[in-house]
């Protein structure tokens, strides 16, 4: 499934998205604080964003002996788990990055936790410095820089 030819830049990715963005630096935990508070800041201003996180090939999304593991041992090429609040598609072949963001809702901007090589926009996470909140000095520049890349005013 492509996203539709829009004239929307894309970041060299496949995203449905205006902008796909990676975020670099730092360790897990100040991307992951980062990315948390970046999505706050930037909803508040009004953009539609989707989260992505790259954990690397270590990360277990499912679990052996769940019934989601054994329906995938079987043979299903996917399997949805769905509750009345949230819905999850585990797949397999997960290495490459712009198939899976084709497959994301349209959005404003994508960011992608500890981005692949790939991701053409990247923002550096800082090495030091409260990132904690949408308010932060830190993520008020990141956000500021995010608009910037989607041509959108900085306020």
């Amino acid at each position: 499934m492509n996203p539709p030819d829009d004239g929307m830049p894309r970041g060299g990715m496949a995203a449905r998205a205006a902008l796909a963005i990676g975020l670099v630096g730092g360790d897990g935990g100040r991307r992951a604080a980062a990315l948390i508070a970046l999505v706050a800041a930037l909803s508040r201003r009004g953009l539609a964003v989707s989260a992505v996180h790259c954990p690397g090939a270590g990360v277990a999304i499912d679990r052996p002996g769940k019934d989601s593991d054994r329906h995938r041992a079987a043979g299903a090429a996917e399997v949805m788990i769905t509750s009345a609040k949230r819905w999850a598609l585990v797949g397999d072949g997960g290495g490459e990055l712009a198939p899976l963001l084709a497959r994301l809702a349209t959005v404003d901007v994508v960011l992608i936790n500890d981005a692949p090589p790939g991701v053409d926009n990247t923002v550096a996470v800082p090495e030091d410095g409260a990132i904690d909140d949408a308010a932060d000095a830190a993520i008020v520049a990141l956000a500021g820089r995010v608009l910037s890349l989607l041509g959108r005013e900085v306020s």
